[in-house]
């Protein structure tokens, strides 16, 4: 007797397929799987699966978008990939991304850009598009346009996050340690986290379910066993029983110093969302934005440091990046961020900036750790603006002399412009609002809750991170749940 119950996925799958052979012009996929033989295996209520490429999935191209992984086979899947598949999910395929995680706009590929799904209908290729945020641009594509049902990311300094809000879904970071990172090839070995782009907080759930716990292949995670915070959660769940809402406490920021630079519309947002969780029985507290100073030039100079020690294995150069950074292998930001990297191994400099470094991140984490003792949640922006375009991503400035990128280095800690144009680092601003949290190693999780007009980004949405303490993933996950429901509520009423 033909099993009945397989026809459901072969068609989703089939569906999949065509929407991607349709919108290919997008570009969110660098290698689609031919899963005929998959498919017997697959469960009838599995879900089809994008995975970055950055991922390893077992005797398939792992690229990390780059030129000089073009040739790699993974032999091995990673063990979020080989726990997906036991539970009889389909793997899609491999998105885009930028190359080996580097960039928040999807613009630095081998395989070109990937564009936001806004552009998915072009008759003719936009001049200038816009981009659908990095690095894993191309799984929030993905997500958003119904290519697959839910996609893996990764998430260093808001790679997840980022691309989440631009793209009007849901984007989740675990605490450090929380999901293996096994088969992930790594950009910072101290910052790298797998994540997660769904439709919805419950599809969160479900995979977060599925992928978290222990893992003998990645010792990060043998430390996180019984880190809930239980008191939380039976607080949350009386919530959802009907119980009263003061007893949840969320922290917002006020001070206006937080939002300089940022879209008015956006800051109108945040607040409108802050009154109306407020108004809704939650109670609010404001906390001090201290875990926000320095935090971008700590991430860049721990980021970079940590990228030319990995990379270094790809060209043979064993850590004196220098002398062969010129190669055809990377493209120019990589090139770039592990100059940046080299330059701060210096002894000099090192001394001066690396291990300041790490005493700031030690504060930021004392920072939050204050900030939950007055605070279930911390509850901010996930980016400031509408998504750019990819002119502010594209510069005429790879041959940046040593001299040059020192003084970047400089103008980070004196938190100043650096005398020459150098638009890249205004794209790392990008990051303002999705680094703190990971400097610390803690959950968050990014959700659209309400809608902002723009001329051309028809539906855009203000996005919001909710952050909890180290191993408070399952409470940051069920009360995004109750904002979800409650925010969807709240803007049908509207219309």
């Amino acid at each position: 007797m033909p099993n009945f119950s397989k026809y459901a996925l072969s068609d989703r799958y089939t569906n999949c397929l065509s929407k991607i052979s349709k919108y290919k012009n997008v570009n969110a996929f660098i290698t689609v799987f031919d899963n005929a033989e998959n498919l017997d295996s697959a469960s009838s209520d599995g879900k089809i699966i994008a995975v970055k490429d950055n991922l390893c999935v077992k005797n398939s191209y792992t690229t990390c978008a780059s030129k000089i992984l073009s040739k790699y086979k993974s032999p091995n899947n990673a063990t979020v990939v080989e726990k997906l598949l036991t539970q009889g999910n389909l793997i899609l395929g491999k998105t885009n991304m930028d190359e080996f995680g580097m960039g928040s706009g999807n613009v630095y590929s081998n395989y070109r850009p990937t564009l936001h799904p806004i552009h998915a209908e072009d008759s003719v290729p936009c001049s200038d598009p816009y981009v659908p945020g990095g690095s894993s641009g191309g799984s929030a594509v993905a997500v958003a346009m119904n290519l697959c049902d839910v996609a893996l990311g990764s998430d260093t300094g808001g790679s997840v996050r980022m691309p989440a809000a631009y793209c009007g879904i849901t984007g989740f970071k675990p605490s450090f340690g929380r999901v293996s990172r096994f088969g992930l090839i790594e950009y910072a070995e101290s910052l790298d986290c797998v994540g997660w782009l769904t439709k919805n907080v419950n599809s969160c759930i479900d995979l977060y379910r599925n992928l978290q716990g222990p893992d003998q292949k990645d010792p990060t995670t043998l430390n996180m066993i019984n880190y809930d915070d239980y008191t939380i959660l039976q607080k949350i769940r009386n919530i959802k029983s009907g119980g009263k809402r003061n007893t949840i406490s969320l922290g917002y920021i006020s001070d206006e110093s937080f939002f300089v630079g940022m879209n008015p519309e956006f800051r109108e947002a945040y607040f409108k969302v802050i009154n109306q969780l407020r108004d809704e029985g939650f109670n609010l507290v404001e906390i001090r934005k201290d875990f926000v100073e320095d935090s971008l030039a700590c991430y860049y100079t721990l980021a970079t440091s940590e990228a030319s020690k990995s990379l270094s294995k790809y060209d043979g150069s064993h850590g004196n990046i220098n002398d062969t950074i010129r190669e055809q292998g990377f493209g120019f930001e990589v090139k770039r961020r592990l100059k940046i990297g080299s330059i701060l191994s210096s002894s000099r400099l090192s001394t001066e900036y690396y291990q300041r470094s790490h005493q700031i991140r030690h504060r930021i984490r004392q920072d939050f750790n204050n900030i939950f003792t007055k605070c279930d949640f911390l509850f901010i922006p996930t980016v400031g603006d509408f998504p750019p375009r990819q002119s502010k991503f594209i510069y005429d400035h790879e041959n940046i002399e040593e001299e040059e990128l020192e003084e970047i280095v400089h103008s980070w800690w004196a938190l100043k412009e650096s005398s020459n144009d150098h638009s890249f680092m205004k794209a790392w601003l990008n990051d303002t609002f999705t680094i703190p949290p990971s400097l610390a190693g803690l959950p968050v999780l990014a959700m659209p809750l309400l809608h902002i007009k723009h001329p051309e980004l028809a539906n855009h949405s203000f996005s919001g991170q909710i952050i909890g303490a180290i191993g408070n993933d399952k409470g940051v996950l069920e009360m995004g749940s109750i904002m979800e429901g409650l925010f969807s509520i709240l803007e049908n009423q509207r219309q």
